[in-house]
């Protein structure tokens, strides 16, 4: 059974998470999308890296007056190893690029809203973009990108999987929500008290027809759930305070012998679907995910070859195109 933790007495002090940047992932390709980029300048250390410029900036933000805000801004590109051997970096300053097939994990955010990406398939232009005019220099300011917050998404999976916890109880938060107060009872990410997430809680929004149908048995609370009781389209979200808000579709547990089932359960929603997951405009999330593909063939692309295993860039051979 759950302890209260003496640190957080109230509910308003339980629900301020530690740590929760751990579980933030940026979505790196709601924000190039709709940006083009041109070579600002390359250095060489263990690896090759493009500073790039961003030279338009069409990307759909939460404002529409904000259209074009990171116009002129400065990302860096990492080539990965697999491909530096393949990648002319003679004579290239000002060109266009285009890069894709990038995961979220490939993004860093550091610094000052900064942002690198470790880029496998990219295709350099042929030509210096017209009107383009190399800095003197890249600035931390230049690097500096604006609205960054918005593509910054929160990876339920992984809280839930570095967390094992109960359920407090659940309520009625309005006639046809439900809301599930999870306490943490185990943080498998450290056992240092002072990091640690133990007697912390937070919230899972579920919606249904009636509230008054919350089955007794789970308003009692005291009992161990995980990622597998939440059903259907599941996604979260730190709000104020490092809080975290979870939204289900249903809630499923089985207790004393009997099945218990909070929100709606049906064909659609009881399978946990990976793929079924709700845009930004659909449930209001910082972000749109739903990113579409773009089927227009890249030119001279370089990518990771499939059956070619990676090897290390090697600086002799970096000027031998």
């Amino acid at each position: 059974m759950a302890q209260a933790n003496k640190n957080f007495p109230s509910l308003e002090s339980s629900s301020k998470l530690k740590n929760v940047g751990n579980f933030e992932t940026f979505d790196i390709n709601s924000f190039i999308k709709d940006k083009s980029f041109a070579i600002e300048r390359v250095t060489v250390d263990e690896h090759i890296n493009f500073d790039v410029r961003i030279i338009e900036d069409n990307t759909e933000y939460k404002d529409a007056s904000d259209k074009g805000v990171n116009k002129d801004k400065i990302i860096k590109l990492i080539i990965h190893e697999s491909i530096a051997d393949q990648v002319n970096i003679v004579n290239i300053i000002g060109r266009g690029i285009e890069f894709d097939g990038v995961e979220n994990d490939d993004a860093y955010v550091y610094g000052v809203n900064s942002l690198q990406v470790t880029v496998k398939n990219l295709n350099i232009k042929p030509n210096v973009v017209e009107g383009f005019e190399q800095r003197s220099s890249v600035t931390k300011v230049d690097r500096r990108l604006s609205k960054i917050g918005e593509f910054k998404t929160f990876d339920y999976d992984k809280f839930l999987q570095e967390h094992e916890m109960e359920i407090l109880t659940i309520y009625p938060q309005t006639p046809n929500t439900a809301r599930l107060i999870g306490i943490i009872t185990k943080d498998n990410h450290t056992e240092n008290e002072d990091k640690s997430n133990v007697g912390k809680t937070f919230s899972v929004k579920i919606e249904m027809p009636k509230v008054r149908d919350i089955p007794v048995e789970l308003l009692i609370g005291n009992k161990t759930f995980n990622r597998e009781n939440l059903k259907g389209q599941l996604y979260g979200m730190v709000i104020k305070n490092n809080q975290v808000l979870l939204i289900a579709d249903a809630f499923e547990l089985e207790a004393n012998g009997d099945k218990h089932i909070v929100g709606t359960l049906d064909d659609s929603t009881s399978s946990n679907n990976e793929n079924n997951i709700p845009t930004a405009k659909e449930k209001g999330n910082v972000i749109n995910n739903d990113v579409k593909s773009n089927d227009k063939p890249m030119e001279n692309k370089v990518e990771t070859p499939v059956d070619k295993p990676s090897s290390k860039f090697n600086k002799k051979n970096k000027f031998k195109h």
